[in-house]
């Protein structure tokens, strides 16, 4: 249905969406670095993304926008 239970989180949750197609945008992926002096917030996020779809709690809507981004679930290229 779409509706946020935790509005909070949600608006949260967006706003680190955002930020990371504007990582994309600008670097053609969104293999975000949790070492990166600018960007660490967003490597935490995305990596906290990837931990959330492995233990089933990522919300199916989220994982859809994120594969439409090109997100990455398999973390750093080996």
């Amino acid at each position: 249905m779409g509706f946020a239970w935790d509005v909070e989180y949600e608006q949260r949750w967006e706003r680190m969406y955002l930020a990371l197609a504007k990582y994309r945008k600008k670097h053609g992926h969104c293999r975000v670095s949790t070492l990166s002096p600018t960007d660490a917030k967003l490597g935490n996020w995305v990596r906290t993304q990837r931990v959330r779809k492995r233990k089933g709690t990522l919300d199916a809507e989220h994982i859809r926008r994120l594969d439409q981004l090109g997100f990455a679930w398999e973390g750093r290229p080996k």
